[in-house]
């Protein structure tokens, strides 16, 4: 076996994790680190941090990074105008104009809006496009008019009558207004329409200028506020000429469930 220096020179010994003499001088010389030169590092590191934040609070604003913006709700819709397009867009949970934003919206009978103007959109997009193509409910029998959601029963557009056998103590039944026989238009009617301006969800929407001349009912949708009685010319959202149209198509082409 050859030797180098007295040492065994077998590649195996070197694996082993012997280093070469050069290494293992600097090792011997190098000095060890103290609390005090991590200390000096750290506080090193802080005062970079404050002045990288005191520079950015002193940069003008349209140098400061751009706020996170939440997801455009009518970004997916790509512009189109079936029922689950505009549900998306503008009535539903998440879209601009929530039906049923706050509690006393359109989201139950017993809101103080649905209330008023008799639409419930409820919770789903199958419940909202019933509420707002079919004629208004109440509790027949019931004083004062009382709104109700008949929900599935009338989806053929029918207004359900009490049982013939019906006694005088008989729970109220959930119908159309003032009655089966004669009910009072839905807010956006069954089939549609092609004049938009003559049903009652058209002046309602909240539009930059609008010819509405209603004391009330008019030009305030979606509420901003219920507690301030959401006078005309307010609202939580403004329906722009291009967001009409899209409502505007989907109503005269049948204001289908689509």
């Amino acid at each position: 076996m050859g030797v180098h220096g007295g040492w065994p020179c077998h590649p195996r010994w070197r694996a082993r994790g012997a280093a070469p003499r050069e290494q293992r001088l600097l090792r011997r010389r190098r000095p060890a680190r103290s609390d005090s030169d991590s200390e000096s590092e750290s506080e090193s590191e802080s005062d970079s941090a404050s002045a990288s934040e005191s520079t950015l609070l002193q940069s003008p604003p349209d140098a400061w990074p751009a706020p996170a913006l939440l997801p455009d709700p009518c970004a997916a819709t790509h512009g189109g105008h079936t029922w689950s397009d505009l549900y998306a867009c503008y009535f539903g949970p998440t879209g601009k104009a929530n039906c049923s934003a706050q509690s006393g919206c359109h989201v139950s009978p017993d809101g103080t809006v649905a209330s008023i103007s008799g639409f419930v959109c409820g919770t789903t997009k199958e419940s909202c496009w019933f509420g707002m193509t079919h004629p208004i409910y109440v509790l027949q029998g019931v004083e004062p008019p009382t709104v109700c959601d008949a929900g599935a029963a009338a989806v053929d557009g029918s207004c359900p009558m009490p049982p013939a056998d019906a006694g005088a103590d008989a729970a109220p039944i959930c119908s159309c207004y003032p009655s089966a026989a004669n009910p009072d238009l839905p807010i956006v009617p069954m089939g549609g329409t092609t004049d938009v301006t003559t049903i009652y969800i058209w002046p309602a929407l909240h539009v930059p200028s609008t010819t509405c001349t209603r004391a009330g009912l008019c030009d305030n949708m979606p509420y901003a506020n219920i507690g301030q009685a959401c006078p005309k010319g307010t609202g939580a959202y403004t329906f722009t000429p291009d967001d009409m149209a899209r409502i505007s198509a989907w109503i005269e082409e049948g204001a289908q469930f689509n």
